[in-house]
């Protein structure tokens, strides 16, 4: 595996904070990543268990959240001008029993991919409100949807502490010689004798000593730019996109549930999803099933996830 390989799985590779929550388009662990929110997003506060109770035992929790999806339509509800008719389902997968993601509206902006359309199936992408569902443990037990509501303490009146009721100060009384003071009345000479005068010290009652609080759990290293101002040129954040990188690999296209029907496999590097919307490609037939060079730029499918795809520059066969 050559050194331009390992930068991009580095990339991809990259863990989640200890703050983050994946949210997926089905209750199952095995479902399409949607995104990954922070825990305190408004959004958790809205959620709800699932309706079925063994999903809902084993912590699956569900709520709406605006995002950019990619879903599949029958082919049929599509117009010549790739316009789609209201009420068509548009479903997670390409089959006619697959979990709804929403329902087409009038005024809905939906792009239509053509270059992966069949007979029956077409895919789309939109951005709309849908369900989205997450496992309740990956919240943090301090989160806002777990603190108790204040409590009630009544209309009734505020209670008073008799001073008398107080624990007793300790006071001592301290001799002190002092030269002289100041007589209140303005314009007439210090005392010179040495006057006597005694003073009150109030020695407060300590508390016992609180015990030292445990050391916290060590945690995830934050930039030193996030956490406060400086006016030096801070250093910009890196990137989830790895520049423009050549892989090799045998171009596939394969219909399914996957965000991209074209593939790059190789014996020497996982596989990789090849997006060619960004180039012009007259006739693909000649580079299907064939040894070919893919050069552009590497990031994840969904941050956070371990898939990932090339956003195709140039694409050559290997002789």
């Amino acid at each position: 595996m050559n050194l331009r390989v390992l930068l991009a799985l580095a990339c991809t590779s990259a863990a989640l904070s200890a703050g983050d929550v994946l949210l997926r388009l089905a209750p199952e662990t095995s479902s399409r990543v949607v995104t990954r929110l922070d825990s305190s997003h408004a959004a958790f506060a809205t959620a709800k268990p699932v309706k079925d109770e063994q999903l809902a035992s084993a912590g699956w929790q569900w709520t709406e959240l605006t995002a950019t999806v990619t879903g599949h339509i029958p082919t049929e509800r599509l117009a010549k001008d790739f316009s789609i008719q209201p009420g068509t389902i548009i479903r997670a997968t390409r089959e006619a029993d697959a979990r709804v993601l929403t329902v087409v509206e009038d005024n809905d902006k939906i792009d239509v991919d053509t270059t992966t359309a069949t007979a029956q199936w077409t895919r789309v992408r939109f951005k709309k409100p849908i369900p989205v569902y997450f496992l309740s443990a990956d919240l943090p037990q301090t989160a806002a949807m777990d603190v108790p509501a204040p409590e009630d303490l009544g209309s009734g009146p505020a209670s008073f502490t008799d001073p008398s009721e107080l624990p007793p100060e300790k006071v001592t009384w301290k001799r002190i010689e002092v030269d002289s003071i100041y007589d209140p009345q303005p314009f007439e000479k210090k005392r010179s004798r040495p006057t006597t005068i005694l003073v009150q010290e109030t020695v407060p009652v300590m508390p016992a000593p609180k015990p030292e609080p445990k050391p916290a759990a060590p945690q995830a290293l934050v930039d030193e730019a996030s956490t406060s101002e400086r006016s030096a040129p801070q250093r910009p954040q890196a990137s989830a996109t790895v520049g423009s990188i050549s892989l090799q690999g045998v171009l596939v296209r394969e219909y399914g549930d996957a965000p991209y029907s074209l593939q790059l496999k190789s014996d020497d590097s996982p596989l990789t999803y090849v997006d060619i919307s960004k180039v012009f490609i007259n006739d693909l037939r000649p580079y299907l099933n064939q040894q070919v060079e893919v050069n552009g730029t590497v990031r994840p499918v969904v941050v956070g996830s371990d898939e990932r795809v090339i956003q195709v520059q140039t694409i050559e066969l290997v002789q």
